[in-house]
């Protein structure tokens, strides 16, 4: 067990922190099995739900979630952006080798920037019941 849980660990920081160009992140994945590549899925989806949780779950204004969210999806520059981009590139060219070698991806989790773009939704939709108008919104309203 311990083996198994030092190449998960190896495996999730070699996807996530990689910045490679896409056929050599391709290249990584090839000798993975179907597990291994199922593990890297839900790894990096964790990792976007951490970011996720660890920066902007408890804010009252969800307005820097939302920024965020339109920072990712444009791949404009920022660290923030960068490594959850980076994780969804990783996840979409193990998603391609997983498909080339004939693995069921179909229980496999969203990808990153859905993960993110699925909690920033709520976020916004938790602090609308809660009271919370969006800046466009109040401005409209004037």
């Amino acid at each position: 067990m311990r083996i198994l849980k030092k190449i998960f660990f190896s495996v999730f920081v070699m996807a996530v922190l990689s910045s490679c160009a896409t056929n050599s992140n391709q290249k990584k994945f090839a000798d993975m099995t179907c597990e291994q590549h199922d593990v890297i899925a839900l790894s990096l989806n964790i990792f976007s739900a951490h970011a996720f949780v660890g920066d902007y779950a408890n804010l009252e204004d969800p307005t820097p979630a939302i920024v965020q969210l339109h920072v990712i999806q444009r791949k404009a520059p920022g660290d923030f952006a960068r490594q959850i981009n980076g994780a969804e590139q990783d996840y979409q060219d193990n998603l391609i080798v997983a498909k080339k070698k004939s693995c069921d991806v179909t229980d496999y989790p969203i990808s990153p920037v859905q993960e993110f773009e699925k909690r920033t939704n709520a976020l916004v939709a938790e602090r609308k019941k809660s009271g919370w108008i969006p800046q466009n919104e109040k401005q409209q309203s004037k």
